[in-house]
């Protein structure tokens, strides 16, 4: 039997126009799974990076937690070019802390050392404040910010790129780590008393144990106002020196200095403890 061709154009037709909706289906059915598929594996990558930004944060907070010291523990060396071993590691107060120790009077050294310390002069700081010393410190912070913004002017790229000193915390405390790149330490003697976790007190002693650790000089000569108006910044709490070329003779002075006023701390903790002890055995019975 014979299909007339008009019939069989029809019958055509209507079978590629299935076949087509078949094809096109098919197809977005691919498209669709392909989507789905891609969304799985981003979702899947993100949630991949976002548990490693958190155990990142996490280990930063663990080795910030970790590095707390003792309110006595101090630099050993007033210059210190590369990592301190734990043999040479010192303890300024160890005499100290040993005497009161075997007099049993546990609580002299904290007395000693209000009688000492105040607002401006906080515990952390174990050196006197000799005006001397704080005059060659200005002298220097004023000289490498001048060298500083001079090389700014002439080539803000290597400006930028070739710092001379960090102001702030944070910025510190993400340069200490690396060996050898931070010279000198300034800590303001005059932060406030912040004594909850996370607070300023953490982070001052996060800064003397790595400077500790990594034989960086530091002192407490200058004020946080006069830090900030030396970098011509509001009130900073530290500075780091990276680079003290061209102010050489400066720097030894400072260095001498640092150990002059360690030594002269020391020296009036161990008498004003002595006398203490003193008065108590003349007022016992």
């Amino acid at each position: 039997m014979l299909i007339p061709l008009p019939i069989f154009y029809k019958i055509s037709q209507a079978s590629n126009t299935e076949s087509n909706k078949i094809n096109e289906t098919s197809l977005n059915n691919q498209i669709t799974n392909s989507i789905d598929k891609q969304i799985n594996e981003t979702s899947h990558s993100n949630q991949i990076t976002n548990t490693k930004k958190l155990k990142r944060l996490e280990k930063k907070r663990q080795k910030r937690q970790s590095g707390k010291l003792d309110e006595t523990i101090v630099a050993n060396k007033a210059r210190g070019d590369g990592v301190v071993g734990e043999d040479n590691i010192k303890l300024d107060l160890n005499k100290i802390v040993d005497a009161v120790v075997r007099n049993e009077n546990v609580d002299e050294l904290c007395v000693v050392k209000q009688q000492i310390h105040s607002r401006n002069f906080r515990p952390y700081c174990n050196q006197l404040p000799l005006p001397r010393l704080r005059k060659v410190s200005t002298d220097l912070i004023k000289q490498i910010v001048l060298f500083q913004e001079r090389l700014f002017k002439s080539d803000p790229l290597k400006g930028r790129t070739k710092r001379r000193y960090l102001v702030g915390v944070k910025e510190v405390l993400k340069s200490l780590p690396i060996r050898n790149k931070v010279k000198i330490l300034f800590i303001a003697p005059d932060l406030e008393c912040v004594p909850l976790p996370g607070g300023i007190d953490d982070d001052i002693q996060s800064l003397l144990t790595m400077a500790t650790i990594q034989g960086v000089p530091y002192l407490f000569s200058l004020s946080r106002r006069l830090l900030g108006s030396l970098t011509h910044k509001p009130a900073t709490s530290c500075l780091a020196v990276l680079d003290y070329s061209g102010t050489e003779e400066m720097v030894d002075e400072i260095f001498s200095l640092i150990a002059q006023a360690r030594t002269m701390y020391d020296d009036r903790v161990l008498s004003l403890s002595n006398s203490l002890s003193s008065n108590k055995t003349t007022t016992s019975p």
